[in-house]
């Protein structure tokens, strides 16, 4: 496959076997009468909110719009803040953990701490790292390549970050 585009001032040709196009992610909030509502949005057309998932408008709180990492699992835990929020609870987004993942093959994903970023805070760490070897079921499916990492703080209190290099589940 072969992809010509152009750069600033020169032709560019690109050759690969794959392309993938990444176009973002655009919040969904025109004609619904927010205005009217109170409800304000940003720059980008999100609709504002603090930590509570809370507008400034009376009773009016956004779950999935409201421009936070856009992933699925994120909405959907802004949903469970919002539900308990609204009877008089008292959950927030502050210090949510947020995983992040790669579709590579294998698949990457990471939460929390790696090893430069937790000596920047001055923690003191140790890691335990597991090769997918040892994991049956990467065995039972023949799917070996990878590892799993966890940054565990020196004195046993808290996992500092885990990363998993490796194929996902069956589907």
């Amino acid at each position: 496959m072969r992809l010509r585009g152009r750069q600033v001032g020169s032709a560019v040709e690109i050759e690969g076997s794959h392309l993938l196009v990444a176009a973002g992610r655009t919040p969904n909030t025109d004609g619904f009468g927010l205005e009217t509502a109170g409800i304000e949005r940003d720059a980008r057309d999100f609709v504002t909110v603090n930590e509570r998932l809370q507008s400034k408008a009376e009773g009016a709180w956004a779950s999935g719009c409201a421009g936070r990492p856009q992933f699925t699992h994120i909405a959907f835990d802004d949903f469970r803040i919002v539900r308990d929020n609204i009877p008089g609870g008292n959950r927030t987004t502050t210090g949510r953990q947020v995983p992040s993942c790669m579709c590579t093959d294998p698949e990457l994903a990471r939460i929390a701490l790696n090893g430069h970023a937790a000596k920047e805070r001055g923690f003191d760490d140790r890691l335990a790292k597991i090769p997918m070897t040892a994991v049956p079921r990467s065995r039972t499916r023949s799917e070996e390549r990878g590892s799993l990492k966890a940054l565990v703080a020196t004195d046993g209190s808290r996992i500092l970050g885990f990363t998993t290099f490796g194929v996902g589940p069956a589907r």
